[in-house]
């Protein structure tokens, strides 16, 4: 072999190395932080179980009267039909979202037509649905629709811009999306419906003292 491949065949052994290496540091970190969350875990069931034990003992039985603990089965009967309804919107929420993305994937295609080629629409699908799971949990609120439209937008924008690493690696660039742009949205919705509701509930209240002078008149 002439020195030339050798030294060639060094450099490309020391550039996979370098990122064999960034991949193993990055994959350790990952699972750092999963141990973390799953030692948090193991810590607060063991404090549930710890509380359900101190309950079920006779001394906590005759410290609980019989009003707190009908009261907590009415709490708890609420609780669960809240949580139906939240489930039931949430669903809904979900179906409207999904049913957009054949939409927004024309919208991608028009910024950027080379991005839907071979893999990159099912990567490109993936990414979204990533989105709508990690932002599951806010689909209960009255301003997330608002919330969401902006923040797509700006997802949009950031497609033209994905190398084929970021699309390969949806879940990972999804997490990114939300991080960079999802509380700044979120936030704006929140603050707009917020004084809209205020405005509605002030016209209310006058309307409300209106029919009150105006009954005070005709007595």
């Amino acid at each position: 072999m002439a020195k030339t491949q050798q030294i060639a065949n060094l450099n490309d052994i020391k550039v996979f190395s370098i990122e064999i290496q960034k991949y193993i540091h990055g994959a350790c970190g990952e699972m750092a932080n999963l141990l973390k969350i799953l030692d948090l875990k193991l810590k607060e069931i063991k404090l549930i179980n710890r509380k359900i034990a101190s309950v079920s003992t006779g001394k906590a039985k005759k410290k609980l009267s019989k009003k707190k603990i009908s009261k907590a089965k009415i709490n708890a009967k609420k609780l669960k039909k809240a949580m139906k309804k939240e489930k039931i919107l949430i669903q809904k929420v979900m179906k409207e979202i999904q049913n957009k993305q054949k939409k927004i994937l024309k919208v991608i295609k028009v910024y950027d037509s080379k991005i839907l080629k071979g893999k990159g629409e099912a990567n490109i699908k993936n990414i979204l649905t990533s989105l709508n799971l990690k932002l599951k949990s806010f689909m209960h609120l009255p301003y997330f629709k608002e919330a969401y439209q902006n923040f797509i937008g700006s997802v949009i924008a950031s497609s033209r811009n994905m190398s084929p690493k970021d699309l390969k690696n949806y879940h990972h660039t999804a997490q990114g999306l939300i991080k960079k742009y999802w509380k700044k949205y979120l936030n704006k919705a929140k603050a707009d419906y917020l004084k809209t509701h205020k405005k509605a509930k002030k016209s209310q209240k006058k309307s409300h003292k209106g029919k009150k002078s105006s009954i005070k008149k005709i007595k």
